[in-house]
């Protein structure tokens, strides 16, 4: 009897000696479910970088952007605020509510919509584009909201967002642009590099040459001359010059041109005094900034007609 008492007390002795070691000797590594962060950019790597818009360098033709909120439950109206306000922390921009006028209109639905299985939970993007040499202007967009946002994030909100600023799906499941949304869903730093780098281009007018023909017949000159903005807003007042050689033989006025918008000028027999030359020059005189004004220029060899 004595016996099993005493291997009794040493087995117990034995078990507490197992359970200090176990407790607060560290033999190993525990996990507490602490994961590294998820690749949240756009694209998952950048050997497969994706095309993040549905154009080319698409924008708004400046970075203060006008908002016209209609129609909303305080939900939504706070969802599509709160996205607004996260973005005005992470870029250049600026929005601003108006009542006319607006870049974005804003309306909100509280019927439920069913694409092939799933939920709609909102509507984005833009409704009208102008393209230019180096940009895909955006002139107005629209957002639809349909259902609130559950995470702590407004994420429905924050996808219609950057669907009205050109940002097509991505197929990064920890995206904010992931076709389907859930709150683990982040915005990637490739989507904000991109906004501020095409938004730090200044908002300037651009005008350029497209397309310049001219033919001398003796003493006449026939020419047209195709000049367009493409410049992110609209032009002032400016003229064009046309030289034969050195010398001032005509001076049109181009007048206003909004973004994406040319004008044609055509001449016919043009008399010039001094037939002696052999290149025709035009250039624009503006006397405000412009994008670039090296494009503002050209020279041709005349041919004889």
């Amino acid at each position: 009897m004595k016996l099993a008492v005493y291997f009794t007390f040493l087995f117990a002795l034995f078990a507490i000696a197992l359970l200090v070691v176990y407790w607060f000797i560290p033999v190993g590594e525990i996990d507490f479910g602490f994961k590294e962060p998820e690749n949240v950019n756009f694209s998952l790597s950048s050997s497969s970088a994706q095309k993040m818009q549905f154009y080319p360098n698409m924008r708004f033709s400046s970075e203060r952007i006008s908002y016209n909120l209609k129609d909303c439950q305080v939900q939504k109206e706070n969802d599509i605020e709160t996205a607004f306000r996260i973005l005005e922390n992470k870029t250049i921009l600026e929005f601003y509510p108006t009542d006319f006028d607006e870049d974005v209109i804003i309306t909100c639905d509280s019927r439920q919509k069913v694409e092939e299985g799933l939920f709609i939970a909102g509507e984005g993007g833009p409704t009208n584009i102008t393209q230019t040499e180096q940009f895909s202007i955006i002139l107005h967009a629209k957002i639809m909201l349909i259902r609130e946002s559950s995470c702590p994030e407004p994420n429905i909100a924050l996808h219609e967002v950057f669907h009205v600023l050109g940002f097509d799906h991505s197929t990064n499941k920890y995206s904010i642009m992931y076709p389907v949304t859930n709150c683990r869903q982040e915005i990637g730093q490739d989507m904000i590099d991109l906004i501020n780098e095409i938004y730090s281009i200044p908002s300037f007018p651009d005008l350029a040459f497209i397309n310049v023909s001219a033919k001398r017949q003796g003493k006449y000159l026939n020419t047209e001359i195709n000049i367009k903005n493409n410049g992110l807003s609209e032009t002032l007042d400016s003229k064009l010059l046309i030289y034969a050689g050195n010398k001032l033989i005509k001076t049109i006025d181009i007048g206003f041109l909004g973004v994406g918008y040319g004008r044609r000028i055509t001449l016919s027999n043009v008399w010039i005094v001094d037939s002696n030359f052999e290149t025709i020059t035009y250039f624009i005189e503006s006397d405000f900034n412009e994008l670039s004004k090296e494009n503002n220029k050209i020279v041709l060899e005349i041919e004889k007609g």
